[in-house]
């Protein structure tokens, strides 16, 4: 089935590179067609194998890096290509001379060529050209439309494709129980009771089921330009809120710039002003101690003179004026008494006799190493479960856990952005989520919750139900904002909110939510975890000090166990006074008697809890120990 011919060069509707191979940018020679439908010359994608073999790795092509087989028997010649390389092979022949005329030994210069057999033919041979039965319908056109391109698209529909079998003729046919191209011969000989096909017929049928292949495909690369937007929109979003954060960031830190050079000023002013105090107060104390030592000196000068130099009637005549001098210039000069010192004495004796007993805290530096003075057994583990559940979008990411005998444990899942009740089997037991809910830190007393979700306290019933929202910072009121802040709750204290940028102490709260007081206490930020003893003491991790901290209600220091460079997460303290403390960074459990003296040490890792971060007890003597997106449950049994 003969194709029409347009008017327009085939060649030029191409790309200038889609003749040229990819590696030596030349016009392809011998092209060779991958699966990946990319052409390259024969001897260029031969030597990208045969480098590809000595370097022991797969064979893939230098364009778009997919694997083909390595034998070059697989190598099938792109024909179209190779129609379209002659057809520029054909045009851009420079002989200009008569083929018929060159037979005679005769030079003319050619005018015209014929497209069938491809004779140079000059305006003589021209004319005759057609005169024989053999070349009576071949077509002779100029040389110069040759080479503008007007007859490529005639010169493709009679080029030769020849039978690999039989050189002299051209595959007219498609044998399709050997899927094989083949001439008449082919047919007769080697192809004889085959289903033979004309070409152009198997060719129309491939190109209607290809066309049905490509509109496939061109309407799924419509979906995936559709994707490619979005993702570009979602890269541009992307940036400008970055853009926008960064600003928000730059923005804050000269806010911070600016108060911190404002304080700065204040205390080199506040430096200043107590030097110049001070100089102007040691100037007059030195003033008034050169005046004394001249009268000293006068006095002495004289009195040495008169030792030296006088009578004894003089002594004894002036002893009653010199003695009175001499004892006043003395209980004028500075210096110690031996009765003051005993009197000072005296003082720090009665100072410590009547310091009330137990009235100095105590400061002790804790042993991590293994210690003879254990006091429990070896944690029995009881359950291991999952924070996550069958409702979570995300993984879990655990940032606290606490426990209440009327509610039970309680997760705070900020990826998740919930509350999780379970029991101590790990059954979930309901899910607690409002809007603009994204809980920290989180705490029980009685029936209630407590729970930290940016800078407010909320105030939730153990059904579930928001009761209030307590803003905790009034400086910083942006809820949106991520607060680190810390929790702790307890019946008898109340609830206590910790870590707060700034803030030198601790808010204590009523359980109905209303501020009881300010507990001040010089805290070693960052506070990593709070909470509370059976005997209503506040117990703080302090990382910035490497150590765990025990308080009274009122602010009083009772306690504190440090070691450097320890890094203490939750802690919780049992009825006999002992520290059981989540090691984050060794992985496991610590626990420490109020001497500093280590009484159990037990690494999770060997649970699969490799960093536990909080822990609690429950009213029936467990340990719940939880990580990341996992809960360990332990017995603890003194010995």
């Amino acid at each position: 089935m003969a194709a029409s011919v347009p008017d327009q060069s085939v060649v030029n509707t191409h790309r200038d590179d889609f003749l040229t191979c990819g590696v030596c940018l030349e016009v392809f020679k011998d092209p060779r067609i991958l699966p990946c439908l990319h052409t390259f010359c024969f001897k260029c994608i031969s030597t990208c194998m045969e480098s590809c073999q000595s370097g022991n790795s797969p064979a893939l092509c230098p364009q778009c890096r997919e694997p083909f087989p390595e034998e070059t028997s697989c190598l099938n010649q792109n024909v179209f290509i190779s129609g379209l390389t002659r057809l520029v092979e054909f045009k851009a022949v420079k002989k200009d001379e008569c083929t018929p005329c060159g037979l005679h030994n005769s030079v003319s210069p050619a005018l015209r060529r014929c497209l069938h057999c491809g004779d140079y033919l000059c305006s003589s041979c021209s004319g005759g050209h057609t005169a024989s039965s053999l070349t009576l319908h071949h077509q002779t056109v100029p040389l110069i439309e040759i080479r503008q391109g007007k007859y490529d698209a005639k010169l493709r529909q009679l080029q030769r494709i020849p039978c690999q079998h039989h050189k002299e003729k051209d595959v007219v046919y498609l044998c399709q129980s050997c899927c094989q191209p083949a001439c008449i011969s082919c047919v007769v000989i080697g192809h004889k009771g085959h289903t033979i096909q004309p070409i152009a017929e198997a060719a129309h049928q491939l190109q209607s089921t290809m066309k049905c292949l490509v509109e496939t495909i061109r309407e799924d690369m419509t979906t995936i330009k559709v994707q490619e937007q979005n993702i570009l929109s979602l890269v541009k979003a992307g940036k400008a809120k970055k853009e926008a954060k960064k600003r928000l960031i730059e923005d804050n830190a000269q806010q911070e710039i600016a108060v911190i050079n404002a304080r700065k000023c204040e205390l080199l002013k506040k430096v200043n002003d107590d030097w110049k105090f001070a100089v102007k107060e040691q100037e007059s104390k030195l003033e008034k101690v050169v005046c004394q030592k001249a009268v000293a000196s006068s006095c002495v000068d004289f009195c040495g003179r008169i030792l030296e130099k006088g009578k004894d009637y003089e002594v004894v005549m002036l002893e009653t004026v010199i003695i009175e001098r001499l004892q006043t210039i003395q209980s004028l000069l500075p210096g110690i008494r031996p009765n003051q010192v005993e009197q000072e004495k005296h003082c720090q004796v009665v100072s410590q006799i009547s310091s009330p007993k137990g009235g100095k805290s105590s400061d002790v530096v804790l042993t991590h190493g293994t210690s003879q003075k254990s006091i429990y057994t070896t944690p029995a583990l009881r359950s291991v479960f999952s924070g996550k559940s069958k409702h979570d979008m995300k993984k879990p990411d655990i940032k606290d856990m606490t426990y209440s005998s009327r509610i039970g444990l309680i997760l705070s899942d900020r990826a998740n952005k919930k509350l999780k009740v379970l029991n101590t089997r790990g059954d979930l037991q309901r899910e607690i989520i409002f809007e603009g809910f994204n809980p920290f830190a989180v705490s029980a007393a009685g029936d209630e919750i407590r729970a930290i979700s940016g800078n407010c306290l909320w105030l939730i019933t153990a059904s579930g139900c928001l009761k209030e929202k307590i803003q905790v910072d009034k400086e910083k009121p942006d809820e949106s904002q991520c607060f680190t802040y810390c929790l702790a709750a307890s019946e008898r204290v109340g609830y206590v909110v910790g870590n707060i940028p700034g803030v030198k102490g601790l808010y204590l709260y009523n359980l109905d939510g209303t501020q009881r007081t300010f507990v001040y206490f010089q805290v070693h930020f960052p506070l990593a975890a709070l909470s509370l003893s059976p005997s209503a003491d506040i117990i703080l991790s302090e990382w910035g000090s490497g150590s765990v901290t025990i308080l009274s209600a009122k602010g009083r220091l009772r306690w504190r166990g440090s070691s450097p460079g320890w890094k203490p997460n939750g802690t919780c303290v049992v009825e006999d006074g002992t520290i059981f403390v989540a090691d984050y960074i060794w992985g496991g459990l610590r626990a420490y008697n109020k001497s500093g003296e280590s009484v159990l040490q037990y690494r999770t890792t060997s649970d699969g809890l490799k960093n536990p971060k909080c822990l609690v007890t429950t009213d029936k003597g467990l340990l719940c120990v939880a990580g990341k997106d996992r809960v360990c449950v332990y017995d603890i049994q003194r010995k």
